[in-house]
Order: structure tokens, then sequence, then C-alpha cells
């Protein structure tokens, strides 16, 4: 088998085949890994309200408690991806899911707002393990058509976090303190880092990057002097900010313009999600019949027409059907782009599997988070700001497609 050298490392060319037989068990728990962060945050969501309660805090400063989770989240990718490249998976992936644990208990028994933002911020740093892991494994063992599908298969079993994880939550706090939320966080990291220590390392020695910490982390800037990552790094930056966008404003559009109630708004919700889970349902399906460029280039343009649809839809303030339906088409194709993206791009630089997979995901959740400002500009008065800012995101990220990751599809065929 030939060799390449990457920052004058030799690196053995990964197999261009499935090398092992993946079961249906650990693909659900590469899924489950996967769904670790959103589950987190999204089954804290309810709680919000109460915690301010109890500790005396505004709004502002409670959801910190959230965006200390995302930015925790966003530098752990960073550090758990060199190091995955470098030890394996296997290391990274249990000390991640070790601290994940214990800051989980360390949240059920804080005293003070700033007590829990710093344990959240450490959840989500140590949590990014189970964002970058599944992917490199997955790379690590598939290859071709059936490595999109099985990242299409973790993007299904991950997009049933956001439909039940605020419903669990929910659930929780009808009965108990929002601190048992971090009870269930804490006993579903001991049930993975259970599982991640009865698993097989699937980075062998011979194909690490060897050089240490260091090393490993240069292979960012190797890999960003790529035109192909870089450009795929800024389309997940783009495609994931007009994506917040309508986490961001959803409730408000639906709540406050529509008039709908919160129950109602959370069957809308609902559908939603169901149509990202399909979405990836339909990758599957789709994976042995079109390359991850073509499915990549379908999506972008149905998003983008489905937004200019939306935008209309708000502009002229169409009936709430109309505009629930050009929504529901809106963010139905996002775990479908996620997988063909990621699959895209990590069937070129499986050599450095953990540190693409922290790229795209550093810029997808940094850049996602400057969506909610720009959404709420208006106030809670017009969702104009919030289809403007879907738009142009998404338009961004349509340029991105055609400037950096199309003519490399193009000069090599």
């Amino acid at each position: 088998m030939k060799e390449r050298t990457h920052m004058n490392v030799p690196i053995d060319e990964p197999p261009m085949t499935p090398a092992v037989s993946i079961s249906i068990i650990f693909t659900l728990f590469l899924g489950m890994l996967s769904a670790m962060v959103p589950f987190s945050m999204d089954m804290y969501l309810p709680d919000l309200p109460k915690v301010a309660t109890d500790f005396h805090a505004s709004p502002s400063l409670t959801q910190l408690t959230i965006g200390g989770f995302m930015i925790g989240s966003a530098l752990g990718t960073l550090i758990i991806g060199p190091l995955s490249d470098g030890l394996g998976r296997k290391r990274p992936l249990c000390g991640g899911l070790l601290i994940f644990t214990l800051a989980s208990i360390g949240c059920m028994y804080v005293t003070s707002v700033w007590e829990l933002i710093a344990l959240r911020f450490v959840q989500g740093l140590a949590g990014a393990a189970g964002m970058i892991s599944p992917r490199s494994i997955s790379t690590d063992l598939a290859k071709g058509p059936a490595l999109t599908k099985l990242l299409a298969v973790l993007m299904f079993v991950n997009g049933f976090a956001p439909v039940i994880a605020p419903l669990i939550g929910g659930q929780i706090v009808r009965f108990y303190s929002w601190r048992m939320i971090f009870a269930v966080l804490a006993v579903l990291g001991v049930v993975m880092l259970i599982g991640s220590l009865c698993i097989k390392e699937s980075l062998p020695p011979a194909r690490r990057i060897k050089g240490g910490f260091s090393r490993n982390f240069a292979a960012f800037t190797t890999l960003l002097k790529k035109k192909y990552v870089l450009g795929h790094c800024l389309l997940q930056a783009f495609i994931f900010m007009a994506f917040f966008g309508y986490l961001s404003g959803s409730a408000f559009l639906f709540q406050r313009i529509y008039g709908t109630t919160p129950q109602e708004y959370s069957y809308f919700f609902f559908f939603n999600s169901v149509g990202i889970v399909l979405g990836s349902a339909l990758v599957t399906r789709l994976v042995h019949r079109f390359t991850e460029y073509q499915m990549m280039r379908f999506t972008l343009w149905w998003t983008e027409l489905s937004l200019v649809a939306f935008s209309l839809a708000v502009i002229l303030q169409a009936p709430l059907w109309v505009t629930a339906a050009t929504l529901f088409c809106v963010v139905s194709p996002i775990a479908a782009f996620g997988t063909v993206t990621f699959a895209a791009v990590l069937q070129r630089e499986s050599a450095f599997a953990g540190s693409v997979t922290a790229l795209l995901s550093f810029f997808g959740t940094v850049c996602a988070g400057l969506s909610a400002p720009l959404v709420g500009i208006a106030g809670d008065s017009s969702a104009v700001p919030m289809a403007a800012t879907m738009l142009i995101s998404q338009s961004l990220g349509l340029f991105v497609f055609y400037k950096f990751i199309r003519p490399e599809h193009i000069s090599s065929h």
C-alpha cells in the first residue's frame, strides 16, 4: 500500500472499501454519541425560567448557561480533533466522556448561576468528544457510498435529539427540580463511557499523525490552505447560520406574529424536526444513485428557492399554513446536507478525519451563534430580519459552493 506524506509525516493510505462489518448496534451507539451535545442543550431549554428564578438571575445571564455550553463545544472540537488523529479515537473519547459526566454531576450541586455557567462550559468542552469521534470512527471504517450511508444513519439518530429532548426536559421539571436534568445527563455520560471502553480502537498506530499535539494541531493550518477544505468550512458556517436563524426566530414568528400558543408552536417544531429526520433517511436511499456533489448541489438549490418562497410569505404576510409549509421545505434538507458535505470532504482528507471534523464543526457552531442577534434586530414585531438573515446566509453558502467546491469536483473528473 502506498504512502503519502502530510507535513512530512508518513501516513498509510486508508482502504477504499469498508474494512469491517458495521453492526446496527454499533451504528446506533455512534448515533447516540453524536446526539449527546444537542441532547445536553435541548433537554435543558424548558428549564431556563426556573433556573433564573432559583438564582435570582436575569434572563440574559441565565442564557449564558446555553452560550457557555456552545462556546465550550466549539473550542472542544479544536482540541479533541487533533488529539484523536494523534492518539487514536478511543482515549480522547473516553477522557471527554469522563469529564462530561463529572461536570454534569457538578451542575447538580451548584449554588450560583456563575458556577452553572462555568460547569456548562466544561460540559460542552468535554462533550465535543461526542461530536468528533463518531464521524472520525466512521471514516476509519468505511469509504465511498458506505461512508455516506453510515453518516446518514448517524444524522438520522442524531435528528431525534431536538425532537425528544425538550419533551423529556419538560416532563422532568414537572415532577423534579431542574437539577434532575443533569442527573440524567450524568447517567447518559456513564452509559456512553462504558460503551466506549468496550469498543475497539478504529485508528491503528500506523495510521496516526505522529509528532505530539503541537504537530497535530498544525494540521489545521495545512487543511485550511486547501481551497476545497476551506470552502467546506465556509459553507458550513453560512448554511448553519441560516439554520440557526430558524431556531432563534421561529418561536417569535409563530407565537408573536401569527398568535399561536406555545403548544401549537411545538407542533410546528415537531413536524419540522420530523422533516429533518426524513431528509437524512432519504440519503441512505439515494447514496448509490447520486454522488455527494450532486446531492449537495440539489439540497443547496432546494433550500435557496424555499427561502425565497418563505421570504415572500413573510413580506406579504401570507396565511399561517403557507408560511409554515415554506419553512418546512427550508429546514427539512439540513441533515441531508450535513451528511453529504461531511462525507465529501472526509473522503478526500481521511488521514486527518478528526481535524477535518473539528474544523467543520467549529465553523458551523461559532457562526451559527451570530444569527440570533441578527434575527432579533427588529424585536418581535417583524419576521423580515429572520427571513433576510436566513436568505442572505444561504445565498453566501451557495456562492461559496460555486467558488470553492464545484471547481474542485469538475477538475477531478
